[in-house]
């Protein structure tokens, strides 16, 4: 097995615990059901309320940020993130012990403002083998629900 293939299963493990993490956080404080979690690129959970049809969610982990949210929107010269979303919902969590905070936008308006926002546009990721827009948390918070009083757990500490 390569040392990319157990990178990439670790942090694939790690993701999947975040999906499970923030579908779990906003039922319980939405009143949400939890209704499953998704294997392709379309979005990777899937939320239920009695009042609304069932609400799609891409989950987004990021233990670099501090002062930035990265929005990929290309990987490996394919389109990928915020390009092949079907998503409802983007779901960012800032796992970095600097600032371990969760926020949520409706996945139109974040295409919205990486589109129309004088935001950067950098490399990053494993390798430096994605593209992505940087969008500053403090200037662009308004925009995003900040979901209050959660404690986020640090998964990476059992997979480095």
């Amino acid at each position: 097995m390569s040392n990319y293939y157990q990178k990439f299963m670790g942090q694939l493990t790690i993701a999947e615990k975040y999906q499970e993490f923030a579908a779990n956080t906003i039922c319980s404080k939405y009143y949400y059901t939890y209704v499953s979690a998704n294997t392709n690129s379309d979005w990777d959970v899937v939320i239920n309320h009695p009042l609304h049809d069932n609400v799609t969610i891409e989950v987004k982990n990021d233990y670099q940020a501090v002062n930035n949210f990265f929005i990929e929107y290309e990987s490996r010269g394919h389109d990928s993130g915020i390009n092949v979303t079907k998503s409802d919902f983007y779901c960012y969590i800032c796992t970095n012990p600097k600032r371990s905070e969760m926020y949520i936008i409706k996945t139109e308006k974040l295409k919205e403002l990486v589109q129309n926002a004088n935001v950067a546009n950098v490399v990053g990721g494993d390798g430096h083998t994605s593209k992505g827009y940087l969008l500053n948390i403090n200037k662009y918070s308004p925009y995003f629900k900040k979901i209050e009083n959660i404690e986020i757990p640090n998964y990476y500490d059992n997979n480095r």
